[in-house]
């Protein structure tokens, strides 16, 4: 049993946690994973049967894994997981067994009109007051109030997918409500991918590495990995939540051969050997898969084909299952 979280409003969040703790309470389970992150976690632009997780559930251990709650979704930040952390304590969903990943672009400093979150701010409001006071921007700005859902499509049509032609994300959130009900009713449903995915050398990629969004995502700036990072106080935050908890973090990695000119650039290595050692500094297992998957399953910069979610699922799974890290 899988599930992936499907949603485009904070009352569809409820709604699905409503489901999943349902769906626990009547299974009766006690020993299940909770994954959340990103849109590589998600299985960003695959079909939902490619998901790292999914191939967990149906390939390895024998077909017969601890279920799996992937709740990641595209653009979350460290402060979203944080967030959503907390909904699932409301929840009484446990999180005991967790993974959740980052990526370089989670420690890359932020314009100083942007939240810390990019879903669950007002949530966090209510949660954490003091952690949605850290999480706000910098200075005022007269930039306009984006709804999470027109922010989300403009992401996934700007920056997360430049080279995908999308149908109307809403109408695919919509249906694959009803495709999830139509597969665990043992139906057949149409794929629910959200673009092609195709290997990243048969797309014409020449502008990549020029588009702002890229250009920033790969900085070569000099990182502060201490808290007047925001993203550093939300890391801890996890880690404090997580105490004494069964997690697992991942550093998802990078397509070397396309992004090839930036990440060779001495101040981004410079950071990303910064970033390892303070992530393998945390008081939880860490796995940084930077360089561990090859480029040529890759669909762009960073989002993979389905033999290479394949392989994050084998490598992740791995890693959590591993008798070394749960002797440490």
């Amino acid at each position: 049993m899988s599930y992936n979280l499907i949603l485009n409003s904070h009352h569809d969040l409820n709604v699905a946690l409503d489901k999943i703790k349902k769906d626990i309470q009547e299974k009766k389970l006690k020993d299940y994973v909770i994954i959340l992150g990103d849109s590589v976690f998600y299985g960003s632009p695959g079909k939902s049967e490619d998901t790292f997780n999914a191939v967990i559930e149906r390939e390895l251990d024998g077909g017969k894994s601890q279920p799996i709650y992937n709740l990641s979704l595209p653009a979350s930040q460290t402060g979203d997981i944080y967030a959503m952390l907390l909904k699932l304590d409301q929840y009484g969903i446990s999180t005991d067994h967790l993974i959740f990943n980052v990526r370089y672009a989670s420690f890359v400093p932020r314009y100083s009109y942007e939240s810390a979150l990019f879903w669950w701010l007002d949530d966090l409001h209510s949660l954490d007051l003091e952690a949605y006071q850290r999480s706000l921007p910098l200075e005022a700005t007269d930039k306009p109030a984006i709804k999470p859902y027109a922010k989300f499509k403009n992401e996934l049509e700007n920056v997360l997918m430049p080279y995908f032609n999308l149908y109307a994300y809403k109408d695919y959130l919509n249906e694959s409500v009803n495709n999830e009900w139509v597969r665990k009713t043992g139906g057949v449903v149409a794929s629910d991918e959200l673009g092609p995915s195709i290997p990243w050398y048969e797309k014409d990629t020449k502008d990549e590495l020029e588009q702002p969004e890229i250009q920033k995502a790969f900085s070569d700036a000099p990182m502060d990995l201490t808290e007047q990072n925001v993203d550093i106080y939300f890391i801890n935050k996890i880690i404090a939540h997580q105490k004494m908890k069964d997690t697992l973090l991942v550093m998802t990695g990078t397509n070397h051969s396309l992004m090839k000119p930036l990440i060779e650039k001495p101040g981004y290595q410079e950071n990303a050997r910064k970033i390892n050692d303070y992530l393998s500094s945390l008081p939880i297992p860490f796995l940084n898969l930077e360089g561990s998957i090859p480029d040529h399953l890759f669909t762009d910069h960073t989002h993979l084909i389905a033999e290479g979610y394949k392989e994050l699922g084998r490598l992740v799974w791995d890693a959590y299952k591993s008798e070394e890290r749960h002797k440490s």
